[in-house]
Parts: structure tokens; sequence; C-alpha cells
């Protein structure tokens, strides 16, 4: 039969390229670093993931996001060489779903009450943390009791077995954490922090006058409330920037393909295919890859002839020269020239 695949778009009329930069996802990150693990371990091959994606059909191919496909097509053949069990997956997968939020047991109050003065503990942990560095041995307020879900810090790494946790939405006097904020002084940042994060507050009311009476922070204009910007807060503060509010992580359902994932990198933990840290691991030397890199070699084959004929015949010895690791991975570096244009898709 003769008959394009959907996946063979070479040539066809597509619409412009987005050549803009995107920031992978938390959830896409580990997708790709499963998949790395995997093919070092030869265990999944990248023309396997290739054949896999194309077996989606097209009604799959079109609907799923780039790392979505890469998550369907190693969950399938995982199932196709007998690594995983249906059955265990969708049980795992279930597991996940429904006890990814859990209400508080009656047996389990919180330690903190509305009102109650806390402070965020002053420590700093290597990897995934949900505590912004900005609030960190900061005192504020229990403004909202969220309830209990599954420890976060845990779940980045494929636990599914994570801790549950209680979640506070906690108030800041935003003097209190930056002392040369010149905005209002009845300003405040509201963030949700997890209690192992927090400890009793000592010492004077750090409230303003306005809180003890109950005032309310101000979404846009001076009021500044913050529900899932971790790790970007604390820099650049324009109390006159009105900015619209990001989704709350705790408020937004993991996808199926989240789940497949939450699910798969467990089972394969379980069955020792590699270990959490390993998983750690590759997230986080995936997080030492950016397009710098790239502009850093670029730069230097711009002003030095012979670095860019040495980076033309052995890209990986040449970036080695500026200390740059290219991985396992055999990498060609293409020339542009005014006849010539390369084009990686």
């Amino acid at each position: 039969m003769n008959e394009r695949r959907h996946h063979d778009m070479g040539g066809l009329e597509a619409g412009l390229i987005d050549r803009e930069e995107h920031d992978k996802a938390p959830w896409e990150k580990r997708v790709d670093a499963l998949m790395v693990l995997l093919g070092q371990r030869r265990t999944i091959g990248v023309d396997e993931l290739r054949r896999g994606i194309e077996e989606l059909g097209a009604d799959a191919y079109e609907r799923c996001s780039y790392y979505e496909r890469w998550m369907a097509s190693m969950t399938n053949l995982l199932l196709e060489k007998n690594i995983i069990e249906a059955s265990e997956l969708g049980a795992c997968m279930a597991e996940i779903e429904t006890g990814e939020r859990q209400k508080l047991p009656d047996d389990s109050a919180p330690k903190f009450a509305l009102g109650d003065r806390v402070r965020v503990h002053e420590r700093f942990p290597p990897g995934h943390v949900r505590t912004p560095w900005y609030c960190r041995g900061k005192t504020g307020k229990i403004e909202r009791i969220c309830g209990r879900f599954r420890n976060p810090e845990q779940l980045a790494y494929g636990n599914r077995d994570a801790d549950h946790k209680v979640l506070y939405r906690v108030s800041f006097p935003s003097r209190t954490l930056w002392p040369d904020y010149d905005g209002s002084k009845e300003d405040r940042v509201e963030t949700e922090i997890y209690e192992h994060w927090l400890g009793t507050a000592a010492g004077d009311d750090v409230m303003s006058g306005h809180e003890a009476a109950g005032g309310r922070a101000h979404v846009g204009g001076h009021g500044h409330r913050h529900g899932d910007d971790h790790g970007l807060g604390g820099y650049d503060v324009d109390p006159t920037h009105r900015h619209p509010l990001r989704p709350e992580l705790g408020d937004t359902p993991l996808s199926r393909h989240q789940i497949m994932q939450m699910a798969v990198t467990s089972l394969l933990i379980g069955k020792g295919a590699f270990s959490a840290d390993d998983m750690r691991a590759q997230i986080e030397r995936m997080d030492t890859i950016t397009p710098a890199r790239g502009a850093r070699l670029a730069a230097r084959a711009w002003i030095d002839a012979g670095f860019r004929e040495r980076l033309l015949a052995d890209s990986k010895a040449a970036a080695a020269e500026l200390g740059i690791d290219l991985g396992p991975i055999p990498i060609l570096v293409m020339e542009n020239t005014p006849d010539t244009h390369n084009l990686v898709v």
C-alpha cells in the first residue's frame, strides 16, 4: 500500500517554525531523564522510541505534545518487552491518581492553626525543593490550611510512596522579605509552604496593623500574591507592576501522561532498573545544559579559525577544550555558508 504516514511531514505545508526557546516543565525533564537512563542500559534505543511514536496513530500524534509522545512510546515499548505488566501499570497509575490528594485524616491534625506565626527553616538542601529562597529564615502568618498532599520533593524523583505533608498558605509582609522595599507597609506576599519547612516563630508580631485588623492583600497594584512562583521571587520587585497570577500547581490535576511518567518511573525503580539517585543525577546534569554552551562554541569559532576547524572535525574534543562535556551521543557540527544553510529538525 502506497500511503504516506502521518509523521513523515517533510515537504508539507506546516506553517512557521516556532524559534522561541522553551524551558522544560519538571515532568518533561523526568521523561527526558527516563529515556536517557533506559538508553544507557540498552533497554530502549532511539530508533525504537521513534518507531513507537510513529505507531501511536495520527490522532494521538497530533493531539499529544512532544514529551507526551515520548512517554506513550516508552510505556508501550516497556509493555511490549514485558519489562512492566499492564496490570501493575494500571494499578500504579490509579493509586497515584486517587492518592495525589488526600483529605486530612481525622486523627492527623495540622501542627499550625489559622493565624499562627511561623518561621520558615533557613536551610538549603540540594535537589528539587518547593520552598522559595527569598522566604527562608523569614517569619509569616498562616493564612490558610490547604490540605494534605504527597510531598512533591519526593514525587519529583519518582517516589510514589511519598509522605503526605500538610500544605499551608503563609503571608509575609513585603518589608520582612526585602528590608529596602519602598512600597506600602501593608503590602505582603502569600506563598504555599509545606509543614516540614515551618517552625514556631518567636519574638514580636511581624504582621502590620492592617493585617491584624483582618486586611487582605491586593492582587496586582501594590499587592503581590505569589502562588507557585517558587524560585523566581525576590528579584526586581516593582510595587507598581501588575502581573497575572500563574496557576497554582496544587490546583492543577496531573495529566494522564504525567501520571504515566510517575508510575513507570516508580515501577522501574522498584524493579532495580535504575535508582532514584540515578534519576536525580540525570536531571541535575540536564539543568546544566543551556543554549549558552552552544553560544560559547560558536563565539570561539568566529574568532579562532584553528578552533573552528577542530570543532568541525571533532566536536567533542573541541568542546572539551572549553570544559564542555557533550555527553555520549555523537554530535556533528555543521557550518552555515552563504551558499548552504543547515536546519536541524
